[in-house]
């Protein structure tokens, strides 16, 4: 045969791999497009944990359905009433009181259609103050079921061990 060609038990010799470059460097393409989207932020099918770490009320959510803070413990569903339906129709109003440590209530107000709700936010946030209020009501989109306690929960166990770097000390943690 000519004389080139090597027998079918050699491998071809393949180039040598760099030396001294940073770990990962080598990786066949696909793992570096990979690891590019990644870094971009990409969803790769985990939505609703990108979500919650955007800006508290900030995402539209399905049902349409606003918070509302800032309410004094006084206030009855007719008085938000009044002031939301005049951006659309509202399906429901569910006020929820004695909640939070400086006495206000809070509210969510459920719009039919996400155009409207997104038109209370920006008509009402900051802008009205509610008779017994001291501040403007916050207005934003509710949270969607669940995206909330997640983090806040999921604090590191070992925030009070924090002292003394020995790490063999024993005790497994959480």
């Amino acid at each position: 045969g000519p004389p080139d060609a090597l027998p079918p038990s050699i491998p071809k010799p393949q180039p040598p791999l760099p030396v001294g470059n940073p770990p990962g460097r080598s990786l066949p393409a696909e793992g570096a497009a990979r690891r590019a989207l990644c870094r971009r932020g990409a969803p790769l099918g985990r939505r609703q944990s990108d979500e919650s770490k955007m800006a508290a009320g900030t995402v539209p959510n399905l049902e349409n359905k606003l918070f509302v803070g800032g309410c004094p413990p006084t206030s009855d569903e007719e008085a938000l009433r009044a002031i939301f339906e005049k951006h659309g129709t509202v399906d429901e109003i569910f006020i929820m009181r004695g909640g939070s440590r400086s006495g206000m209530a809070c509210a969510f107000v459920r719009f039919a259609t996400q155009e409207t709700a997104q038109r209370a936010i920006d008509a009402i946030h900051g802008n009205v103050t509610l008779p017994d209020a001291s501040e403007p009501l916050v207005v934003r989109w509710a949270d969607a079921p669940g995206s909330r306690g997640r983090e806040s929960r999921g604090r590191q166990p070992n925030e009070r061990r924090r002292s003394g770097g020995d790490r063999r000390s024993g005790g497994g943690g959480g």
